[in-house]
């Protein structure tokens, strides 16, 4: 397992964007609608962030990102939610 950074430490614990959205999808509950302007689509960062949260027993979630069918039918239930690099980065792993 690989030590968290100082950075990244910080943003674990003051709860800041990144780890918020990463939770969210672990979750599966990833507000689409939240901005009426632009959607906020799952992006590479967010995917880099849950998988850095799960993998360090931190966040569980309700879908495992290091299985690539759970990857696969996160994308299939919720295709709105991902942007092309997001999609790339969640099945980057398995190719």
């Amino acid at each position: 397992m690989a030590e968290l950074t100082p950075e990244q430490m910080r943003e674990i614990l003051r709860h800041g964007s990144r780890y918020q959205r990463a939770v969210q999808l672990l979750h599966e509950d990833w507000d689409f609608k939240k901005s009426p302007i632009a959607n906020e689509l799952v992006d590479a960062v967010d995917v880099s962030w849950a998988r850095l949260l799960q993998r360090q027993g931190l966040i569980t979630g309700r879908v495992n990102l290091d299985d690539y069918r759970s990857a696969s039918q996160l994308i299939a239930r919720y295709p709105q939610w991902f942007s092309a690099a997001g999609r790339q980065e969640l099945l980057a792993e398995f190719n």
